[in-house]
């Protein structure tokens, strides 16, 4: 019985070893470069995208309506004012460069308007749908469609969570995190003031 089971592995070598009789290890290789092992599928799509982590520190001063907005990590700064009815002024300042923004409120929808964007925030429900065009440092237009999505019953509480933009909105900061092959720090800081508006306006 033993000699049986031995002779059994012997088999099984001296067969397999008839099947691979004469083929090279060169045919191997060409028999590997014609039918490659496939690799994992992996989404390109995903996988090539770059995120950037945000947040701002938020100072409303509820009684002048106005709030200031900072991350100093990434270089960006956000002032918005309430300068009259359906009227507000502000700035960004973006790795170090100023630039002024007018905010006006129609009905219910507010337009923001500078030198490279042109934005409107337009309310239905307890929600607001932005959209508009932001302009690179290059001239290159990139729309904007968003929704930002009431979270709690007080006038600060918003989220963006779509097309590479995740962001949250509260009375004491804004975090969240972008895309940055998609939006510039710059367009982020349109859309924040733009938001920073919407909260002034509804203080109670």
């Amino acid at each position: 019985m033993k000699k049986y089971f031995l002779l059994v592995p012997i088999f099984l070598t001296t067969y397999l070893y008839s099947q691979f009789e004469g083929v090279k290890i060169t045919r191997i290789k060409d028999v590997e470069l014609k039918n490659p092992v496939p690799k994992l599928a992996i989404d390109n799509k995903y996988s090539k995208k770059s995120y950037d982590n945000l947040w701002l520190n938020i100072y409303f001063n509820e009684s002048l309506k106005e709030v200031r907005g900072y991350d100093y990590s990434k270089r960006i700064e956000i002032e918005v004012k309430k300068a009259g009815e359906g009227n507000f002024s502000g700035n960004v300042k973006v790795d170090y460069k100023y630039e002024w923004l007018t905010i006006r409120k129609t009905g219910n929808s507010y337009n923001l308007l500078s030198t490279f964007a042109n934005l409107r925030a337009d309310k239905w429900g307890e929600h607001y749908s932005i959209s508009g065009n932001v302009r690179d440092e290059n001239g290159k237009y990139n729309y904007i469609n968003f929704t930002a999505y009431k979270r709690f019953s007080d006038e600060f509480s918003y989220y963006i969570s779509q097309g590479g933009l995740t962001l949250y909105f509260d009375k004491n900061s804004v975090n969240g995190n972008f895309n940055d092959e998609m939006y510039s720090k710059k367009a982020i800081a349109y859309i924040i003031a733009l938001m920073f508006s919407i909260q002034i306006d509804n203080i109670k």
